[in-house]
């Protein structure tokens, strides 16, 4: 399987699905016939279709050219189209297991913290990957992830940060986090068993310093049981809403995965359009979404109501949304250190602008202390390291 370490982690990536993707999105969610075509036109695109099934170097062949976005979705393909359709699926059997096992991991885990947050007094909400797999995906092997999110209120931040910090939770921050708490929606925790998880006292990450803007999502979601913790499940419109917006900005792995998200929810659950609508107005995430829409219903969710499409069409967007947008949606670091410092201090001063003006006093004291404490994290980072 492909790995990606230091910098190369950032010498591919994505944004918004591109050709090939949406070939591999139809192979994991059409009808068996047509996602089955999807996928050998994916291979042919890919230039995949000359490997061989029984040769030993065959999993590497595979994964080394396919892109982590891609991998992550070759579980619900096979899953789609039955392992027996293609000589391809069944040596990726393996990965399919490690996926099986690292998500029960995932789920057992973060299950546990929900527990003991829950005898400390502290709420929780399973959202994102572990949400997703267990409800709307067929298995639990079919969405791999990376971690498992939990979201509590923001006014429990400072609350858990403490019991963090005096350790009376089983856990640590991962990578020098502790220096960026100011700025951040949430931290990577490292649970038993080296199982990362976020911990979330904001839904989206720009708005991770505003108290009130997550209180939507806990008007609305319902007790539910995750292995024994009590925990509460997403409205399956916010979820939707969420699960949309996920794929944004640009990642190294490509973050398409929110397309299947969104389907397999809609085929599941009725949503409220006009609390849809209300959340596209109050988040500056409309220049995505205009996109993100129609290539949704265009694709994969004819079912969308088109009187909700002419809504969006008409929303009217902000010249900074405009400029936030096209500033997370490209690479800045496929340009070197200069072009890092350059687009990442002009993306900060749009994000400030946006979303941090009654936070800091001027823009100068947020890059300053940001670029600082980033700086700091760095320091600590390589120290560890060496």
């Amino acid at each position: 399987m492909k790995l990606l370490k230091g910098n190369a982690l950032f010498n591919g990536g994505g944004h918004f699905p591109d050709e090939q993707h949406t070939l591999l999105l139809k192979a994991a969610l059409k009808e068996k016939g047509e996602a089955l075509d999807a996928f050998n036109a994916w291979l042919d695109t890919m230039q995949l279709n000359t490997l061989l099934a029984h040769s030993p170097a065959f999993l590497t062949g595979f994964m080394d050219r396919v892109d982590m976005g891609c991998q992550r979705l070759m579980p619900l393909v096979i899953e789609n189209i039955g392992e027996d359709a293609h000589p391809y699926f069944k040596p990726l059997r393996g990965y399919i297991k490690n996926s099986w096992v690292r998500n029960q991991r995932i789920i057992l885990t973060t299950a546990q913290l929900a527990k003991e947050l829950q005898e400390v007094g502290i709420p929780t909400i399973t959202f994102k990957g572990i949400r997703l797999v267990t409800k709307y995906y067929p298995n639990v092997a079919s969405r791999p992830m990376f971690d498992g999110d939990l979201l509590i209120p923001f006014e429990y931040k400072e609350r858990f940060l403490e019991l963090l910090n005096t350790g009376q939770l089983n856990l640590k921050l991962r990578n020098a986090d502790d220096l960026m708490t100011e700025f951040c929606h949430a931290v990577h925790l490292i649970y038993q068993e080296s199982v990362d998880i976020d911990l979330h006292w904001g839904v989206f990450s720009e708005y991770g310093l505003q108290r009130k803007v997550s209180d939507f999502i806990w008007s609305k979601a319902t007790n539910t049981n995750l292995k024994g913790g009590q925990t509460q499940d997403l409205d399956p419109t916010h979820e939707f809403f969420i699960s949309l917006v996920h794929g944004r900005g640009f990642d190294p792995v490509p973050p398409i995965r929110w397309v299947a998200d969104c389907t397999l929810i809609l085929r599941k659950e009725n949503i409220d359009w006009r609390e849809f609508e209300r959340l596209n107005e109050q988040f500056s995430y409309k220049p995505f979404v205009k996109r993100a829409l129609p290539y949704l219903k265009e694709h994969f969710c004819p079912q969308i109501p088109n009187e909700v499409m002419h809504t969006i069409e008409q929303a009217s967007v902000t010249i900074f949304e405009e400029k936030y947008y096209n500033s997370i949606s490209m690479n800045i670091r496929n340009k070197g250190l200069v072009s890092l410092l350059f687009y990442g201090t002009k993306r900060r001063g749009i994000y400030y602008k946006m979303f941090l003006s009654d936070a800091y006093p001027t823009v100068w004291h947020y890059l300053f202390r940001w670029y600082t404490q980033r700086f700091r994290q760095e320091f600590d980072k390589r120290k560890r390291i060496l």
